[in-house]
């Protein structure tokens, strides 16, 4: 398992930029959305795009990012500006698949600790 599939596996919000260094063009997709549509990875061909790197949470203040070794400025600069872009979009708490159903589950089984007369 190569640094790209490990931080994919122990990730939690994982996504990977793709993009043209030389139109300063990127996407970012997030793995849990792949497959590509077809009509979407012919579009990226069309417009010269390349993997870039990948990144993901690894806890609540640690981001975790790998790229192909080797990347030039321009790519470095241009995979920085994504990541950046995607930091400063809001997300819902919950935005794993299914976060919400376990979070209640986990809040369910609590112990309920109040006394009845209060």
């Amino acid at each position: 398992m190569d640094a790209l599939e490990r931080l994919a596996a122990i990730g939690r919000d994982c996504a990977c930029v793709v993009g043209n260094p030389h139109t300063n063009e990127f996407r970012i997709i997030r793995l849990d959305s792949l497959p590509l549509e077809p009509q979407t990875r012919n579009e990226f061909a069309e417009r010269g795009f390349q993997f870039l790197a990948i990144f993901a949470k690894l806890g609540a203040d640690e981001l975790a990012i790998e790229a192909e070794p080797n990347i030039d400025e321009q790519t470095a600069r241009l995979i920085f500006r994504a990541i950046v872009s995607y930091a400063c979009v809001p997300r819902p708490l919950g935005s794993r698949r299914n976060d919400s159903v376990d979070w209640l589950k986990r809040l369910y089984s609590l112990n309920d600790d109040r006394s009845e007369a209060q």
